[in-house]
């Protein structure tokens, strides 16, 4: 019966029916921003109703002053909201210019104009008209920042266009920010611009300017871009998100149908294309872009538009024969389910605890068993080459006494013997005891012997390794498998660390000048380098 359970469980999970973690940020965020997207309407008919009372009070304006005034006010509050009222008002306000004669109101007019129409994506009709605008400096002082936001805002939309933007300070943005710069007042707003159009870091700044400001508000939404922007150039994928999110939350409740950062969002990865999230996003984008008349985004968002439909509109379709196919199932589990579950969840979280409890003790205790065997192989090894080790050093130490035990005694029994010549007068013989080398002889063959087991039981592969450096027809084999020959006994010298001739000479009782000759004679037979062979013998057990 589990086992149908779990079938069942899988079977819904199948649906990718979506669900997030709600500790997740980017999600809390996300549906902040929801609920936010779903009470647009009422965000509009706010701002509408707000923009209806400035109206009102047009109708009290004395002078022509005051009625620019106010129309300039309603035309900021239509700006990024509605397009066509903007260009209105915009209008409007020059219509008052011309009629007062105020060069600073026609200049403040024109630029209410390009302002617009640079917002709509008319970039071609925005160059026109910035183009036949004089210099800046020609402006009156009250028009110099509309005037440098107007030609930046433009090169941050027609930088893509190379039509538009081809043989022109547009196509490069640092002229550009170089050009208008100074004529921007110092704080948030410069700082905005610089990095919108340079991508300078003021993360620090912005953060600390957001802090300040009122929300929802345009300026938290342009901060918020601003940091996503930061955020972005340093690699912060989801930082990048989490700011846009934020600044897309500002622009809906402000009703802000000019806003970037909504469409940014439908085209980043974070948001699943398919998902009822993203289909709504677009479709107060397009309906945001409609209402706008915004030109220049139409393309990406229709674009957007129709994959997420597509996307949304064939999901139902997908999960419809799946659905099909487990109602009749779950008509008939559905009870028996019912039931088990609570018998199932009561058992499972008594016992959830204790499996979790004897499946990590088992893991511990396994862990413990492979360090153990581990270490008992090792200490296995290791005993039996110390074992090894020790018996040979025994049976060393052994022959070596037993050795120096019978000289000690033969020379007892040769002092005797020629203390008895020398007392029974009998002193040629005496003499002749006493200068024959037959017992040093008999003894230094032993000393020998004795040397070669010991240094081939300890360096086994020494002739090997030896002969390796040798000429084949120059190798030197000794026919008995624990004994060395005298150029051998040499060299097996020089590996443990004694090279100088006079050293060997008298370890071996041999004189200098044959030690010598042994060594040359080996030397001449080499494989290698003469002058090599020594120091390379000398470092064949250098490692031990």
């Amino acid at each position: 019966m589990r086992h149908f359970i779990t079938f069942f469980f899988c079977a819904f999970l199948s649906l990718n029916i979506p669900a997030q973690a709600s500790d997740n940020v980017l999600e809390r965020e996300f549906l902040h921003l929801d609920s936010v997207v779903a009470k647009a309407d009422s965000y509009i008919a706010r701002r509408n109703a707000q923009i209806e009372q400035m109206k009102k009070s047009a109708a009290s304006a004395l002078t022509a002053d005051d009625l620019l005034s106010i129309f300039d006010h309603i035309y900021n509050e239509y700006a990024k909201f509605n397009s066509d009222s903007a260009m209105h008002y915009a209008y409007a306000c020059q219509d008052i210019a011309n009629t007062i004669g105020s060069s600073e109101a026609k200049a403040l007019s024109d630029l209410r104009i390009a302002n617009i129409i640079i917002l709509r994506g008319e970039l071609y009709t925005a160059r026109d008209i910035l183009s036949s605008m004089p210099p800046i400096e020609q402006l009156p002082p009250a028009a110099h920042t509309a005037c440098a936001v107007a030609h930046i805002e433009f090169c941050n939309r027609a930088v893509l266009f190379h039509n538009v933007t081809n043989d022109s300070i547009y196509s490069n943005p640092k002229k550009v920010w170089e050009r208008y710069e100074s004529f921007i007042h110092e704080g948030w707003l410069k700082k905005y611009y610089e990095q919108t159009l340079l991508d300078v870091d003021y993360r620090l700044f912005f953060e600390q300017e957001l802090a300040r400001t009122a929300k929802p508000s345009i300026k938290a939404a342009m901060l918020e871009s601003a940091i996503a922007g930061c955020l972005k150039n340093s690699g912060d994928m989801q930082g990048y998100c989490l700011h846009l999110i934020r600044s897309a939350a500002n622009d809906v409740a402000c009703a802000n149908r000019e806003a970037q950062s909504i469409i940014r969002i439908i085209q980043s990865d974070f948001i699943d294309k398919s998902s009822k999230r993203a289909f709504n996003y677009t479709l107060l984008c397009t309906d945001n872009a409609r209402v706008y008349k915004d030109s220049g985004r139409s393309l990406s968002i229709v674009e957007a538009h129709a994959e997420i439909t597509r996307l949304y509109g064939n999901e139902p379709q997908q999960r419809a024969w799946l659905l099909t196919a487990f109602i009749a199932m779950l008509s008939v589990g559905l009870i028996v389910i019912a039931a088990l579950l609570y018998v199932i969840h009561k058992k499972r979280r008594s016992q959830q605890g204790l499996i979790v409890e004897v499946r990590r003790i088992n893991e511990e205790l396994e862990a413990k068993n492979r360090a153990g065997d581990s270490m008992r192989r090792q200490l296995s090894e290791s005993f039996d080459k110390l074992k090894q080790e020790i018996d040979r050093r025994d049976s060393t130490f052994i022959n070596v006494y037993l050795m120096i035990t019978k000289y000690v005694a033969a020379m007892k029994d040769f002092k005797r013997e020629v203390y008895n010549l020398v007392t029974a007068g009998k002193y040629d013989r005496a003499r002749k005891s006493l200068s024959s080398n037959e017992l040093t002889d008999e003894y230094l063959r032993t000393f020998y012997a004795q040397f070669d087991r010991a240094f081939l039981t300890a360096h086994p592969d020494f002739l090997e390794r030896f002969n390796a450096l040798l000429r084949p027809d120059k190798q030197i084999w000794p026919p008995d498998t624990d004994r060395l020959t005298p150029e051998l006994r040499i060299y097996a010298l020089v590996s443990m660390g004694i090279s100088d001739t006079s050293r060997i000479a008298e370890f071996l009782q041999y004189s200098p000048q044959t030690i010598y000759n042994y060594r040359l004679r080996v030397r001449h037979s080499s494989c290698i380098n003469e002058k090599d062979f020594a120091p390379t013998v000398a470092r064949f057990y250098s490692h031990n």
